[in-house]
């Protein structure tokens, strides 16, 4: 049997002679867990919960990398497309001023 502390207690591990102080959150086993939670000092660990559990968090960092690379990858093309479309803008503006410079030209060279 494996348990999860969750209240403070003194306690000696099945492969130690030392009397220890197990801290919340630490992973008992053995005769130490079934003291542990019959005492209401942890809670018995259902280890293939746990690591369901372990595989859903995977699964969700997992996903979470994926949108964050996505998300990057549709910034960088909203970017380019916004430069492409802004050199565009940038070209046709250049083309208007030449024609402009050019009918100026023409008009100076009526008067």
């Amino acid at each position: 049997m494996k348990a999860r502390v969750t209240k403070e207690f003194p306690g000696r591990r099945d492969d130690s002679t030392l009397v220890e102080t197990i801290k919340v959150g630490e992973l008992v086993e053995g005769d130490l867990a079934v003291v542990a939670v019959r005492e209401k000092w942890a809670k018995e660990v259902d280890e293939e919960a746990d690591a369901r559990a372990a595989k859903k968090r995977a699964d969700a960092e997992a996903a979470v990398a994926d949108a964050r690379a996505a998300l990057a990858a549709a910034t960088a093309t909203a970017a380019n497309a916004a430069a492409d479309k802004k050199a565009d803008a940038d070209a046709a503006v250049a083309t208007a001023q030449r024609a402009l410079d050019t009918a100026i030209a023409a008009l100076a060279k009526l008067n």
